[in-house]
């Protein structure tokens, strides 16, 4: 792989949270109640994308399995601290290739901004958004069937639904608190269009 180490994998092969864009492209959140997390789940021609993924991967296996998707990619936005992440388990599980946050380059399946995993129509791009962890990328999403704009944020914990992350856990406050800005001012001149999709909601311990 060159340049911005670009992923391309092409495949020749109702309910609150579910997305379809075009006749094939599939997207839903899989919400984790108790703690308040969210993960998700894209796809197309046969393939998915599992992002932020849970402990218990059960439910991306049942799932992949109801929509005849093939779990192709694994992604975390960044290290979480209140969960443990599901990536390796589900990786193992599937054959899927492993992706994460890692500024060191210490691990083969590190992501970086600037990377791009393509799976049929979809376009995710890797941005760094600081702040909440010094690692912590948001996934931008594209409908490459409609279009090179993108269509929506996974914003992992930098921009949450009418709040913020704290930035004061992983680094010093006043630190984490100007990356942050600095982040969310770089999401925000996405437009007021994009959808945003991130890993905690309300009632999360976070």
């Amino acid at each position: 792989l060159t340049g911005d180490r670009r992923l391309a994998i092409q495949s020749a092969l109702g309910q609150s949270g579910i997305r379809e864009k075009g006749p094939r492209l599939f997207f839903r959140q899989v919400l984790y109640r108790d703690l308040g997390c969210a993960s998700y789940v894209l796809g197309d021609g046969g393939e998915a994308v599992v992002v932020d993924p849970r402990w218990d991967i059960d439910v991306y296996l049942e799932l992949a399995a109801a929509e005849r998707l093939r779990i192709t990619h694994v992604l975390d936005t960044h290290d979480h601290a209140d969960h443990v992440s599901g990536r390796p388990r589900l990786v193992a599980a599937t054959g899927a290739r492993s992706h994460r946050p890692d500024l060191a380059h210490e691990f083969e399946d590190h992501i970086g901004p600037g990377d791009e995993i393509l799976v049929g129509a979809l376009r995710i791009q890797a941005v760094a958004t600081p702040g909440h962890r010094p690692e912590h990328l948001t996934f931008v999403v594209s409908d490459l069937s409609r279009g090179e704009d993108p269509w929506m944020l996974l914003t992992g914990d930098s921009l949450l639904v009418g709040d913020i992350a704290r930035p004061d856990l992983a680094v010093e406050a006043t630190e984490g608190a100007r990356a942050l800005h600095d982040s969310l001012q770089e999401l925000v001149g996405l437009g007021d269009h994009i959808e945003v999709w991130p890993a905690h909601i309300g009632g999360s311990l976070f």
